[in-house]
C-alpha cells in the first residue's frame, strides 16, 4: 500500500481575477506563497518519499515549499517534474478572463459549464485527453510503488498539480466519468489523500484546507 497526497498549487493573481491560465507560466501570488508555507508546515510531520509536480512555476514552487518543510528528515524527498501533470491546454481561451471567453465563445462556454466532458477547446485540449494522461500517471505509480506494504512509512508521495488535472484524476480514482467534473472541488493549496491498495484506490480525504485558516479571508472562493 502507498498513499498519495494530492495537492493543488497555491493561488495566483489569475485565480483571483478569473483568468484562464492553462500552460501560461503564472507565478504564485503573495497569498499563494503563504498558502504553500502553511501547507508545508501541515505536512512537515509526514515522511514524504517523493514529490511529483507539474513543471509550471506555480506548481513547482508549491512543491519546493513542501520539500523545504521536510528539512527534519534524513534525506529531502526529490522533486520530480512530470509533463503528465501539467495544466490543461486552454488554447484560444488562455490569458483571457472568463467574461471575455463568455463573450467570444458564448455557446461553447455554456457547454463548458453544463457538459464539460463534451468540449474540445479551440487549439486546446479536451477532458478525455487529460483523462488519458492522468491514468497513465496512475499506472506508472502502481508499477513503481506496489512493492511497499502497510508497514512502510516511506510509501507516501506528494503530487502537485492543477485544478482541472486534479478533478479528472479524482474522477478516475473514483471510477466516475468526466461528466462529474463540476461535482469535485479542489481549492488552491487544498489537500486530498488517496490510499492505493493493490490496484484499488481509496479516497480518504477530499480538499482539506484546515491548514489555510490564517489566509482563508484573502483566498478566492470561486472554483476557478
Amino acid at each position: 500500500m502507498f498513499r498519495i497526497l494530492i495537492i493543488r498549487h497555491g493561488e495566483t493573481s489569475w485565480n483571483k481575477e478569473k483568468i484562464f491560465r492553462g500552460r501560461v507560466d503564472v507565478s504564485l501570488s503573495d497569498v499563494g506563497r503563504q498558502q504553500a508555507k502553511l501547507l508545508a508546515r501541515r505536512l512537515s510531520g509526514q515522511r514524504i518519499r517523493s514529490i511529483y509536480t507539474s513543471p509550471l512555476k506555480r506548481a513547482y514552487d508549491t512543491a519546493l515549499a513542501i520539500q523545504e518543510g521536510q528539512s527534519g528528515a534524513a534525506d529531502l524527498p526529490p522533486i520530480i517534474q512530470d509533463d503528465l501533470l501539467i495544466d490543461i491546454n486552454y488554447g484560444a481561451w488562455e490569458k483571457k478572463g472568463h467574461l471575455q471567453v463568455q463573450q467570444e465563445f458564448p455557446d461553447l462556454y455554456q457547454q463548458w459549464l453544463e457538459a464539460p466532458h463534451t468540449v474540445h477547446i479551440p487549439d486546446g485540449e479536451s477532458l478525455s485527453s487529460i483523462r488519458q494522461r492522468v491514468e497513465t500517471f496512475l499506472d506508472q505509480l502502481i508499477i513503481q510503488y506496489e512493492q511497499y506494504d502497510q508497514r512502510d512509512t516511506a510509501a507516501t508521495i506528494a503530487l502537485v498539480s492543477h485544478r482541472v488535472i486534479i478533478k479528472i484524476l479524482l474522477c478516475a480514482i473514483l471510477g466516475l466519468d468526466n461528466s462529474h467534473f463540476w461535482q469535485i472541488k479542489q481549492d488552491t493549496a487544498g489537500l486530498s489523500v488517496v490510499e492505493c491498495q493493490g490496484s484499488r484506490f481509496v479516497l480518504s480525504s477530499l480538499n482539506d484546507t484546515c491548514h489555510l485558516a490564517e489566509v482563508s479571508e484573502q483566498m478566492s472562493k470561486d472554483d476557478f
